[in-house]
């Protein structure tokens, strides 16, 4: 089956201990090189038609590629499959052709030559199939198609990737709701501020001077 998935979730510990290819238990993994290549830049390809023109254009795409390599759990029988496949590319696209190509010049065989280019497509054909043994493709917003994946392998990848969520949003909020409970508890004065009674300065005490009263009628004299 086809699925869409982000490359963050593609990292190992989001990864189920079966193949995804087949479903069935892994024993060990392979890696798997995705890229994007921007609209833009084929419109260089006419530019191959140019006698250095292909040199230009492989250099720009390798620039501007964006590029992931993923390692995904594979059984017994898919690594397998890619080691017999890239025998038999450097079989018939290294080996066969060269001996080939050797008899059509020792034998002068048009036929041994004819031989040699089958030869040579075949091994090509092999290799190609190699580096592709999932096919995968990466779109410009991150996300990854992943094609002919096993449904056993997408249910348990998307279960781990719903358990990851829920595990990452309960321990944000616990950390919110800590963050709320540690501001409204230092926020409020823990201890009452003392009360110091102002100091009570005496007042200067001054004698009120005694004035005769004039008005008063002296005694008579003895």
């Amino acid at each position: 089956m086809d699925v869409e998935l982000y490359v963050a979730e593609l990292v190992p510990q989001l990864m189920p201990n079966i193949c995804v290819k087949t479903g069935r238990p892994a024993v060990t993994t392979r890696r798997l090189k995705v890229q994007h290549v921007p609209t833009w830049a084929y419109f260089l390809l006419p530019l191959i038609l140019i006698g250095i023109g292909i040199i230009v254009v492989v250099i720009v795409m390798e620039a501007v590629a964006t590029k992931f390599t993923l390692t995904f759990p594979v059984c017994a029988e898919v690594a397998a499959d890619r080691k017999r496949r890239i025998r038999l590319a450097w079989g018939f696209g290294a080996i066969g052709t060269v001996v080939l190509c050797v008899l059509a010049i020792v034998m002068r065989q048009p036929l041994a030559a004819l031989l040699a280019a089958l030869s040579l497509v075949v091994g090509l054909f092999f290799a190609q199939s190699t580096r592709s043994w999932v096919r995968a493709k990466l779109t410009a917003d991150g996300r990854v198609i992943l094609r002919n994946a096993s449904p056993a392998w997408v249910a348990q990848q998307h279960a781990l990737v719903q358990a990851h969520r829920a595990a990452f949003h309960q321990q944000a909020f616990a950390a919110q709701q800590y963050a709320q409970q540690y501001a409204q508890q230092y926020a409020q004065p823990q201890y009452a501020q003392p009360q110091y009674a102002q100091p009570q300065v005496p007042q200067p005490q001054y004698a009120q001077p005694q004035v005769p009263y004039y008005g008063q009628q002296a005694g008579p004299h003895s």
